[in-house]
């Protein structure tokens, strides 16, 4: 058995390549049994001219109309028919750039049926973090120490809000390349991390390690790091997803090996899959296979 994949980006999403049919396909061949479809959901209005839209049948739409998300399930619903003698376990989600007033415009996309809801946090005063101009243009006006407050504020309200399934990459911010901000954004996040963990043990929802990090750029570790892994293991939280977090289909379950060491070595023993909003099952990790066949990019 191979670890499910719980993020990936089909070309919904405004900056992947590949349909889902390509997605299943390319997990059929790396051997994986499950996956989860998690299109990029940005409701910001400030970045809606860069970010405020998704492909249907590549054409450009206005995400903030719902009617999107039925030609998004149907794609997912005739990929778990196709694929279901695979074996491929196909789930739909959404990964939802949390900020502080997207809770009243993501109402009307909570009706449909969304078997993993990821919370994230790329941006702080509407500036992509992580961007190098973006980010730049931050931290001309805020400190690592006041990026990692308002970080820290995001995403505990993200978990206290009752929508989401899990929290996506939680250091994500220390891929920004700019002389020492990794290590001090990481040594001001210290302080509230207890809070964010515990939350996320309280709410049961998952702890992603998102493999993104380890290769794609070049920080060779997962996000978060293996530190705040074995923090939230002597917290007590059990639940966690690994990530991709795939742009393109050659990149599913890319680095998993890595990230399934990681987790083992921090003391867990445990993946989960959803269905439905809710935990659908555990197997221990001793049981999954962390070898993943390659896939032609």
């Amino acid at each position: 058995m191979k670890i499910p994949d719980y993020h990936v980006h089909p070309d919904f999403s405004f900056d992947a390549r590949g349909s889902i049919r390509d997605y299943a396909q390319a997990a059929v061949a790396k051997g994986l049994e499950e996956i989860c479809f998690t299109t990029h959901l940005d409701l910001d209005p400030v970045r809606a001219p860069r970010e405020g839209w998704v492909k249907v049948n590549g054409a450009k739409m206005p995400n903030t109309d719902p009617g999107w998300v039925k030609s998004y399930l149907e794609e997912i619903e005739e990929a778990q028919e196709l694929f279901s003698k695979a074996p491929l376990r196909i789930k739909a989600g959404l990964e939802v750039d949390y900020f502080p007033e997207v809770e009243v415009l993501l109402e009307p996309f909570l009706s449909f049926p969304w078997d993993f809801l990821l919370a994230s946090v790329h941006c702080i005063n509407h500036l992509a973090v992580a961007g190098e101009k973006e980010g730049a243009q931050l931290l001309s006006v805020m400190s690592p120490a006041q990026v990692a407050r308002e970080f820290a504020d995001q995403a505990k309200r993200a978990i206290v809000s009752g929508f989401f399934n899990g929290l996506a990459h939680l250091d994500y911010f220390k891929r920004l390349r700019r002389p020492g901000f990794k290590e001090k954004f990481l040594n001001a996040l210290k302080p509230y991390l207890e809070e964010i963990l515990v939350l996320l043990k309280e709410k049961r929802m998952a702890l992603e390690i998102n493999t993104r990090g380890i290769t794609k750029y070049g920080l060779r570790e997962p996000f978060p790091g293996p530190d705040i892994i074995s923090l939230a293991v002597s917290l007590g939280l059990e639940v966690i997803t690994l990530g991709s977090d795939s742009h393109n289909p050659y990149e599913l379950a890319q680095d998993f090996g890595e990230g399934v060491s990681l987790a083992t070595k921090a003391g867990l023993n445990k993946v989960y899959t959803f269905k439905g909003g809710k935990i659908e099952r555990a197997f221990p990790i001793t049981e999954v296979d962390p070898i993943y066949a390659p896939y032609p990019a």
